[in-house]
């Protein structure tokens, strides 16, 4: 977990400074609305990071890790779509930047438990 952070961490501390810094005009709720789409829209990318970047660490060819992805990624948008968007509207609306960072860190210890589940666990679907 400490080697996929220091890898997502300069990541998401850019990612979110562009955020927190482009000059969305119009209403709040627009402004937070364009935030919320602009974090939604690199979901697939942060949590493709997490798995192969934790497959890497674990001797796994770059191949291996993006079909474990491929195998997992379902899963794990499920959860993603479930957590992040709902969080990320706090977040950008209720929160100050000054209490982002914990905001986010506090979201990220529930998240990062659920993905270090699907990460170490094959999972299958079942159709009903």
């Amino acid at each position: 977990m400490a080697a996929i952070g220091l890898v997502m961490a300069p990541s998401l501390h850019c990612f979110y400074r562009v955020l927190d810094t482009r000059k969305f005009k119009g209403s709040k709720n627009f402004r937070v609305l364009k935030k919320l789409a602009w974090d939604t829209s690199f979901i697939p990318f942060f949590s493709c990071t997490f798995i192969t970047v934790g497959a890497i660490y674990e001797g796994k060819s770059l191949q291996a890790a993006f079909a474990e992805y491929r195998r997992k990624m379902w899963h794990i948008w499920k959860v993603d779509f479930t957590l992040w968007p709902p969080a990320q509207l706090i977040n950008f609306y209720f929160l100050p930047p000054a209490l982002r960072v914990v905001y986010v860190n506090l979201v990220s210890l529930l998240y990062n438990c659920i993905m270090s589940y699907i990460k170490n666990n094959e999972l299958h679907h079942t159709s009903h």
